[in-house]
């Protein structure tokens, strides 16, 4: 059960670094603080050594707040590839400010049952190993959704769910079901619901905090499912969002789609091959999404190497399904100048890339 959980901690961990990563390089902050409380404060040293040795970079620019309830217990008090590692009582955690913040589920059943001790207005919220503990607190997830928060299933480990805040209406949220449907008449088939709110999520929480070009690309716009998700992203942030689609018949549903929603103002649509249309784009890019020709896919990267900055995030779809398809691509996001972590949030699995 030990090895279990390292395992578990460490994906969750890496995905939390490498978001991280990409806010503090695109927001040009010195340090983000991140709040943590579970069982072992060591493994999550060495799940950060791990990652950060894996990144290839001397230090990352986090302060770790651990919040528990044994003050007294004798802890390491600092890491030398972090700027700081605090200690702080368990009911201390409403008060004092974090960025983000990752919950061991089981370490803290009695917290979760009390809605009241957590931060109002943290985002994210990871907490993991949750399915262990809804009997304590069924209404939990539900709790979260009132006090304005996007549920995402992270399917690390024992049921991780991420937490994001929610910038949509309910009329759009409506909507956006209706658009969910279409396809499955007309094609192609949409990005399920989850990886929706995964990306969406991503989106919000790297965006909203860069102070650089709020620019994203997606590949493969389908009949818009997932581009009004990442267009209500653009919306709030008040970036832009240029989607590209190759079959025409595509273009006028989601025109309309994106009029009815007032996002014609953050979404522009592009209709041909993206490697000869790419070649306009003369912006930086923060966020590109990649569901298209899946054999291509490291031509995709390619033409938009030149546009992404250190912290960039790549998100690429189909890469559980298609491996045989999207191996180039997989080699270049797996070595070198990239860091990559593969998700399974639908069966088709979507890969998180960020630029070193």
């Amino acid at each position: 059960m030990y090895f279990v959980k390292r395992i578990v901690l460490y994906g969750i961990i890496k995905f939390l670094i490498m978001i991280s990563y990409s806010i503090i390089r695109l927001s040009n902050k010195n340090s983000l603080k991140i709040g943590y409380s579970g069982p072992s404060v060591h493994d999550l040293f060495k799940s950060l050594e791990s990652i950060i040795k894996e990144m290839n970079i001397d230090k990352l620019d986090i302060d770790i707040h651990y919040f528990t309830r044994e003050i007294e217990k004798e802890l390491p008090i600092s890491i030398n590839n972090i700027n700081s590692f605090r200690i702080n009582r368990l009911e201390y955690l409403k008060n004092i400010y974090v960025d983000a913040l990752l919950i061991d589920a089981l370490f803290n059943q009695n917290t979760l049952v009390c809605m009241d001790m957590l931060p109002n207005s943290i985002s994210p919220i990871i907490i993991h190993g949750l399915y262990e503990v809804l009997h304590i607190n069924p209404r939990l997830i539900r709790d979260f959704i009132k006090r304005g928060y996007v549920k995402s299933i992270l399917p690390i480990g024992l049921g991780s769910i991420l937490f994001s805040k929610r910038v949509f209406s309910e009329e759009f949220s409506r909507y956006s079901i209706r658009v969910y449907r279409d396809p499955f008449i007309h094609g192609p088939n949409p990005i399920h619901y989850n990886t929706a709110y995964l990306l969406y999520s991503i989106a919000y929480e790297v965006l909203s905090r860069t102070n650089k070009e709020r620019v994203i690309v997606e590949i493969g716009t389908g009949r818009a499912f997932l581009t009004l998700w990442l267009g209500i992203i653009a919306k709030h942030v008040n970036g832009i969002l240029y989607t590209y689609e190759i079959k025409r018949d595509r273009i006028e549903y989601v025109k309309r789609a994106i009029k009815e929603l007032e996002l014609s103002d953050n979404i522009e649509i592009i209709y041909g091959d993206i490697l000869n249309e790419a070649k306009s784009l003369t912006c930086d890019v923060s966020i590109l999404f990649i569901d298209a020709l899946k054999t291509q896919y490291h031509l995709y990267l390619d033409i938009f190497d030149d546009k992404l900055q250190s912290g960039s995030v790549i998100l690429s779809h189909n890469t559980i399904s298609n491996p045989h398809d999207t191996y180039k691509y997989l080699e270049k996001v797996c070595s070198g100048k990239y860091i990559s972590l593969t998700i399974a949030s639908d069966p088709a699995g979507i890969t998180l890339t960020v630029k070193k």
